[in-house]
């Protein structure tokens, strides 16, 4: 029940064995929730029935961005092209950048960082963990 991707109101009829809530939710199934609110500035209710199936991001992992090998020593490998590597410490700070898709880490000391792979075509981005031995 959306238009323009927001809840619209629904005539519905609440299950039996649930009680009218005020501003709650109410689970139908594992893709359907009963839920009702009320307007700002106005006595009106409204119970609203949505359905999450329909809130996705489609098939994501096929654009998955990952690399490998993990641990890693001297170098890893992004798993797509065009890609910008952003490497940070564990306190945050960023340490290296990459445009490559075979990226030398030999310069970086024992430990772990998180790695933001961000996709130059489609701005998708990922962050793993990097441990460095």
């Amino acid at each position: 029940m959306f238009s323009n991707g927001t809840v619209t109101k629904s005539s519905v009829s609440v299950p039996t064995n649930y009680s009218n809530q005020i501003e709650g939710i109410i689970p139908i199934n594992t893709t359907e929730y009963f839920v009702s609110a009320e307007e700002n500035d106005t006595n009106s209710q409204g119970l609203y029935r949505l359905n999450v199936s329909t809130l996705n991001i489609g098939n994501f992992d096929e654009d998955s961005l990952s690399f490998y090998p993990n641990p890693a020593q001297n170098s890893i490998i992004i798993n797509k092209e065009d890609c910008i590597a952003k490497f940070y410490s564990i306190t945050g700070k960023l340490v290296k950048t990459s445009r490559n898709s075979t990226i030398n880490i030999s310069e970086l000391s024992t430990g772990i960082y998180l790695v933001q792979i961000q996709d130059s075509v489609n701005n998708n981005f990922e962050i793993k963990r990097l441990i460095v031995e």
